[in-house]
């Protein structure tokens, strides 16, 4: 401890035994003395000074006590003050982000009321942004409060992907790309030559070389692009294996990857995958990016010439500064690294009115008035009145189709809808749609198979594709009686053909013929009569294709539901026969849909409106198996023997489906059928923007 020098004298007399008494006396005590009488007391004339000194003393070290102390407080009110303001700065920074993924997200979506991105297309919109959030910064920072008094945001965005400099007429060979937004690092930059993806509505990926900023392509584009539309980088597996879970892939070019959290496509298939880190080549740690099943789609087989595309991704650094002007002024810098999700055309709408939301209640004056069809196929359909809520439904009139092909009526949606359910594949959505119809058979149709044809393509003048249908077989059935091809008529196990019962079956039209793929028995709450199903019967298909190029496949549910409650009404069980009701929807009514899967925690009573299909039996001459565990997301267990695993129909390479897709159909020698409340669910892809950023 420190003493002053003046007071390290009055320390010694005390160590020698003397004790300062006051007034000036000092005592001496003589320790080997225990006399009391003969203690000495002495007085001198310096022990009137000591007084002074004493006194200047303490005042000396009370003064260097306070300079001391004084100096503690305002350090410690700033070191408060420094702490506060560098939370502040980090609440900024974070605010900033948030700020970010609001604007991004929001100029991809339908309800822009003015401003200079309105007139682009949702992905072109959300580039621009990007481009204007990074331009958030320097003397363009978020300033809060007046000129910034609160606190100010700085952003800056490092895209690892590239968007058209301009926009380009279909077939052209050469053309500008651009960053929106920072350069990534050089390591991370496209090679001199190599393979884009630069289809906007269709996979189209082509070889590139490099010069600048300017890409030439063989071939040129294959449609008109705009301005801010998304080019992507694509490469392949360094060799053949599989993904799997939590696994590795080393590809022959990982360069323009992002570093970490980054997603990519193989083909475009279904699925999205994310990969925690890269090193080199390698993409580590990869799982879906479906948070529910993160195992969905893998394992994945891959062969050294798959496609494997870079999805978008940005990397946004948000920084907050806090008491701006002042000696307080503190920043804080945070990274958020992100895959993007971009709105796709055709995402998660449904037909109705003039292509609006619900079902088309088939209210129009007249089908050709109705923008949801086209012109039959085959055979007549026509609007006729009837009593349904809109006064009308749909009627089908079957024609001849030639010998041994029977009499049809077919009735194919517009190409409008085909068109966006083939953008929403080819831009990435999952392959995944649902189609419905309420149906009129009557009780007393002699025979028929009325449904909804799905995966239709046109080969020449055929029509082939899948078919779900309510139907009926007389006994004895054959096709130049009936009208309904024989390679139809589903048979038991005991080689006997099902007939006199009605039925929900599945089947298939190729170049080979007809051929029934499942069917199932209808219980007595459906069946109207000896031979009809109940009157405007909902029939239900569900479709989903998985799988990359060269093994994919089509995961077929089909459904029912009848006007009103069956049995004891809804319940958690996708396949008894209790459930809730259907009924005949009013112009602009929304349809019930089915939930995404059939597990526990998914099939709601609220949302116990059909009944899931386990199908008697599945043609073992037939390509079509019933799905295995393996093949459906974790804890479907409730859908066994209800899924159909089918490899018949799939898309093409480049994802984009055939046309019509899907029609209404009807089949038997002279007969008709009524349709009413038609809808289709397409893929599902609402939500855009950031996903799952990880914060550094």
């Amino acid at each position: 401890m420190y003493l002053p020098h003046r007071i390290r004298p009055l320390i010694n007399l005390v160590k020698r035994g003397w004790r300062v008494a006051g007034c000036g006396l000092r005592v001496k005590t003589n320790s080997p003395v225990t006399d009391r009488s003969k203690t000495i007391i002495e007085s001198s004339s310096n022990d009137r000074g000591s007084v002074l000194i004493t006194v200047i003393m303490a005042i000396t070290i009370l003064a260097l006590l306070i300079t001391a102390m004084s100096s503690f407080v305002p350090n410690s009110t700033f070191s408060q003050v420094g702490g506060y303001s560098s939370r502040q700065a980090f609440y900024l920074a974070e605010s900033g982000y948030r700020y970010a993924a609001s604007q991004f997200h929001d100029a991809g979506g339908s309800s822009c009321t003015g401003g200079s991105f309105c007139g682009a297309s949702g992905q072109a919109a959300m580039f621009m942004e990007l481009t204007a959030l990074n331009q958030v910064n320097g003397g363009s920072a978020l300033k809060l409060g007046a000129n910034g008094a609160d606190g100010n945001i700085a952003l800056s965005v490092t895209p690892y992907f590239l968007v058209y400099g301009a926009s380009y007429p279909v077939s052209a060979s050469s053309f500008q790309l651009t960053y929106p937004g920072n350069a990534p690092p050089s390591e991370f930059g496209l090679p001199a030559t190599g393979n884009l993806d630069v289809g906007i509505n269709n996979m189209n990926v082509v070889s590139y070389t490099r010069s600048g900023n300017t890409y030439s392509i063989t071939g040129g584009l294959p449609s008109a692009v705009q301005q801010y539309n998304s080019v992507r980088f694509v490469t392949n597996p360094s060799s053949g294996g599989s993904i799997v879970q939590g696994g590795n892939l080393t590809l022959a070019n990982a360069g323009p990857f992002p570093p970490i959290n980054g997603t990519f496509r193989v083909n475009l298939q279904p699925n999205s995958y994310q990969y925690q880190s890269k090193s080199g080549n390698t993409l580590q740690n990869i799982t879906s990016t479906d948070p529910t099943h993160p195992g969905t789609g893998l394992p994945l087989p891959v062969s050294g010439t798959d496609n494997i595309i870079c999805n978008e991704f940005a990397e946004i650094q948000s920084t907050g500064t806090s008491y701006a002007g002042t000696p307080q002024q503190t920043s804080r810098s945070v990274l958020y690294y992100a895959s993007i999700v971009l709105p796709q055309n055709g995402s998660l709408f449904t037909t109705g009115p003039s292509g609006g939301p619900g079902a088309d209640t088939m209210g129009s004056s007249s089908l050709a008035s109705d923008s949801n069809w086209s012109a039959p196929a085959a055979g007549n359909a026509v609007y006729a009145s009837g009593s349904t809520p809109s006064g009308n439904y749909l009627q089908m009139i079957t024609a001849s189709a030639g010998s041994g092909n029977g009499w049809w009526a077919l009735l194919p949606i517009s190409s409008s809808i085909s068109a966006n359910l083939s953008s929403a594949f080819a831009s990435g959505s999952p392959h995944f749609y649902e189609a419905q119809a309420k149906i009129l058979t009557g009780a007393a149709l002699p025979y028929y198979a009325a449904g909804i044809s799905f995966r239709t393509q046109t080969s020449g003048p055929s029509l082939y594709g899948y078919g779900l249908s309510f139907a009926y077989f007389p006994n004895n059935p054959d096709v130049s009686s009936d009208g309904i091809p024989n390679g139809l008529v589903p048979t038991d196990s005991s080689g006997n053909s099902v007939t006199q019962k009605p039925i929900i079956l599945l089947w298939e039209s190729t170049g080979s013929g007809y051929q029934w793929l499942a069917y199932k028995v209808l219980p007595p709450s459906v069946v109207n009569g000896s031979t009809g199903v109940e009157d405007w019967s909902t029939l239900l298909v569900s479709l989903e294709e998985t799988g990359s190029s060269g093994t994919k496949y089509n995961q077929i549910r089909a459904y029912y539901g009848t006007t009103a409650q069956q049995g004891t009404g809804p319940n958690t069980i996708p396949t008894d026969n209790n459930s809730g009701k259907n009924p005949l929807l009013t112009s602009g009514g929304s349809p019930n849909w089915t939930p995404l899967d059939a597990t526990t925690a998914d099939w709601t009573a609220s949302e116990d409106n059909f009944t899931l299909v386990q199908w008697d039996r599945v043609n073992p001459g037939s390509g079509s198996t019933l799905a295995q565990a393996s093949d459906l997301p974790a804890g479907d267990g409730a859908e066994a023997g209800c899924v159909i695993k089918d490899s018949t129909f799939v898309t093409s390479s480049n994802e984009a489906l055939s046309t019509p897709e899907i029609l209404l159909h009807i089949a038997g020698n002279s007969i008709s059928a009524g349709f009413d409340d038609f809808a289709v669910l397409g893929p599902a892809g609402s939500t855009v923007g950031f996903m799952n950023p990880i914060q550094q």
